[in-house]
């Protein structure tokens, strides 16, 4: 079966596609991994094989900012990279 990833699990969004997908959804919630940590995204997706990732985590997200805040922008970032970085193939066996 291919799993599902869905990063901000307990979200209104992430809460509504876990539960259209079901038993295929692998949740992740605030306390159930530190996602702005490389290495243990990296350790988690090794030891839970998924096909798909979806990402409905943004940090910053409640309140109005401004591309000025930077902090806010580098942490979102981090986020991406720490599941793209870690997307678990090899560029030379992709089909094109």
């Amino acid at each position: 079966m291919n799993y599902i990833l869905v990063v901000g699990a307990g979200g209104f969004i992430g809460k509504h596609l876990s539960s259209y997908f079901g038993t295929q959804v692998i949740p992740i919630f605030k306390d159930t991994l530190d996602i702005l940590d490389t290495a243990r995204v990296r350790d988690f997706l090794k030891t839970n094989k998924c096909h798909t990732v979806i990402n409905c985590v943004t940090h910053g997200g409640k309140k109005p900012i401004t591309i000025t805040d930077l902090s806010i922008v580098r942490k979102n970032l981090i986020i991406f990279n720490s599941f793209y970085s870690n997307r678990g193939f090899d560029k030379k066996k992709r089909k094109k």
